[in-house]
């Protein structure tokens, strides 16, 4: 079977960029999307060098939630998995296993061998608390060491149509 972007949504979460006071003020959450117009969607956080940090995969009620961010006391999202590819040598499209999501932030430590780390955060619709139908990652801003950083959403429509349905709506 042939995979093709047909078949998916690509949204650009978190443009490339390296961390800095920007980021740590404007860039928190991530962008938002309506999940619950999708089966599932797939996050993938990349991290050049991280340093100690934490991923937070957070739901709303509404789409510009007011002070979202890291931290926040938004319904966490716990019902999912994440999986971890690094970039070391040529391992690079080795996934770990899969590991389910808690009530908790996903504690990412300091890694100074690896180029680049790669986090899949699995999520489905149908695992949203009643309500809460917008999704969006949220990274800390004490990510200071790190060079680097990127978030895209795969996002998989509950119905393939040949008009892709927009996310952010």
């Amino acid at each position: 079977m042939w995979l093709t972007t047909d078949e998916f949504n690509f949204i650009p979460a978190l443009k490339p960029m390296l961390y800095d006071n920007v980021v740590g003020t404007t860039a928190f959450p991530c962008r938002v999307v309506q999940l619950s117009k999708y089966g599932s969607m797939v996050a993938i956080v990349s991290l050049n060098n991280p340093s100690t940090l934490a991923i937070w995969v957070n739901s709303y009620s509404t789409l510009t939630p007011a002070g979202a961010g890291a931290g926040t006391t938004y319904p966490l999202i716990s019902a999912g998995n994440y999986r971890i590819s690094t970039s070391t040598a040529s391992l690079s499209d080795t996934l770990g296993a899969r590991v389910a999501l808690a009530t908790t932030a996903i504690a990412v430590t300091a890694d100074t061998t690896s180029d680049m780390v790669n986090y899949y955060i699995e999520l489905k619709s149908d695992d949203l608390k009643d309500g809460y139908p917008y999704v969006a990652i949220a990274i800390s801003t004490s990510a200071t060491a790190s060079t680097g950083m990127c978030v895209n959403y795969i996002m998989k429509p509950r119905y393939p149509q040949v008009t892709q349905v927009t996310a952010i709506s």
